[in-house]
């Protein structure tokens, strides 16, 4: 079980990393001369662990308050944008789908 969420999730960030669309400033040197944004998705479907997701997502979005010029920052990806249930059944609302997120 645990290798076929390992082979969705990679394939969901293969396509994630070709399909994506540059909608918002994210970019350097949108962002302004000094400043460091990256960007890290975290593709997610059905029935994923919630710690799967939760325990990385909140390490890196801390990342602000180490240096609020100079950090990562965090969203979810859906392949649709569609809100999806955690394993545990917690709902959640992706910040954008495939088509509509920034590049990472």
């Amino acid at each position: 079980m645990i290798q076929v969420k390992v082979i969705i999730l990679l394939a969901s960030l293969a396509l994630l990393l070709h399909s994506c669309s540059k909608n918002e400033a994210t970019t350097q040197e949108e962002a302004g001369a000094g400043t460091r944004i990256l960007n890290a998705a975290f593709v997610c479907v059905d029935k994923v662990y919630n710690s799967e997701l939760m325990a990385p997502y909140d390490i890196l979005q801390h990342t602000v308050y180490r240096d609020s010029s100079n950090y990562i920052r965090c969203f979810i990806v859906t392949p649709d944008g569609r809100t999806f249930r955690t394993s545990e059944g917690i709902t959640i609302t992706p910040h954008y789908s495939f088509e509509n997120c920034p590049p990472v």
